[in-house]
């Protein structure tokens, strides 16, 4: 979830979230548990959450899409999927968060899930809502407080609607608040709105940002804007539709790395500890088999073996690649990611 109007950072410390839920202050947020079973169309994309709206197809917020590798692979079901295409809407703004959806297809369709898919009527004023999160937590009175391990679900209402967005607002348990009243938090961009409807769920909205929050993120009466799927389905049924080639012209350029077995020279040619110009320290160390890098106060990411010298995340848009010599004969590590290019040096 995004918090305009600060646009999402793009930064080499970023942290990748999963989802989150904003619950009032005088539950208990054990009243918010549920079950995946409940809600098995919700997909943790590590960064993004995401529904699976048809059986090969994931829909999510567009705004998160520099950050996504190619390939990226997606548990649904207790299966394991791979992501063959990312195709954002063509009339996406990323200033002011217009068009803020994103579809993913699959490498087969899921089995054993159904699908959620996106509500087409434009009835959508008043209509009740669920959002679903695992993440951040936190309540209307203090904002975010911390991490959950469990899924958990809040209730809304849609407050308004205008063109391509539907709004919440965050009731205080004083103003009316339904009993499990709350809002999506940080890390949840892309989750959907459910509406239930007598066919089952259908998915209303993708969640894109929070407005009028001067006190903060997740505090009451913070609006809550998720982009609208009914007016956005005509361009979810066509792309849908696309066959192969026509896909690959819309998709964003994103190559898929293959991860091959790392040995002794692997090893001693790229563990070490590299700066930035800014001063900023990159250590590359192993870690349990595999190699790691981490920056100061961040957590060890695994990368993989592309090639001898190439080096790739498996999970965020980021490639590492080794010169072994420079003309100051130091080794560095050109490091391409969603932020661009930067250059490490060998200390």
């Amino acid at each position: 979830m995004n918090y305009l109007p600060l646009i999402l950072a793009s930064t080499l410390f970023i942290s990748f979230t999963t989802q989150a839920i904003v619950i009032r202050h005088d539950k208990d947020i054990s009243q918010y548990h549920v079950k995946q079973s409940k809600y098995p169309s919700v997909v943790n994309l590590d960064f993004l959450t995401g529904t699976l709206i048809s059986p090969q197809w994931i829909l999510t917020a567009a705004h998160g899409a520099s950050y996504m590798p190619g390939g990226q692979r997606v548990t649904i079901g207790n299966e394991s999927y791979q992501v063959t295409n990312i195709i954002m809407h063509p009339q996406y703004n990323e200033r002011n968060l217009s068009h803020d959806m994103m579809l993913l297809k699959l490498d087969r369709m899921v089995t054993g899930v159904e699908s959620t898919g996106i509500y087409t009527l434009n009835n959508e004023v008043k209509k009740h809502v669920w959002f679903v999160g695992r993440g951040d937590i936190g309540n209307g009175m203090v904002g975010v407080t911390g991490r959950s391990k469990n899924l958990n679900h809040a209730e809304n209402i849609i407050e308004s609607v205008e063109r391509n967005w539907i709004t919440f607002d965050f009731d205080n348990p004083a103003n009316d608040a339904l009993e499990l009243e709350g809002i999506s938090g940080p890390g949840d961009s892309g989750g959907p709105a459910f509406i239930n409807t007598p066919q089952g769920f259908k998915t209303a909205g993708v969640s894109s940002h929070q407005r009028n929050n001067p006190n903060g993120e997740g505090k009451y009466d913070v609006l809550e804007f998720y982009s609208r799927t009914s007016t956005h389905k005509d361009w979810i049924v066509n792309t849908m539709a696309k066959n192969s080639d026509e896909l690959s012209k819309v998709s964003l350029p994103r190559t898929i790395y293959k991860a091959k077995p790392i040995n002794a020279t692997d090893i001693n040619k790229v563990t070490g500890t590299y700066q930035l110009p800014s001063g900023k320290k990159l250590v590359v160390s192993q870690c349990d088999g595999n190699i790691c890098y981490r920056w100061p106060d961040s957590s060890q990411q695994v990368i993989h073996k592309a090639t001898d010298n190439l080096w790739f995340h498996p999970r965020v848009n980021r490639v590492l690649k080794w010169q072994a010599e420079n003309k100051q004969h130091k080794t560095t590590i050109t490091i391409d990611d969603f932020n661009g290019k930067s250059v490490a040096t060998k200390i």
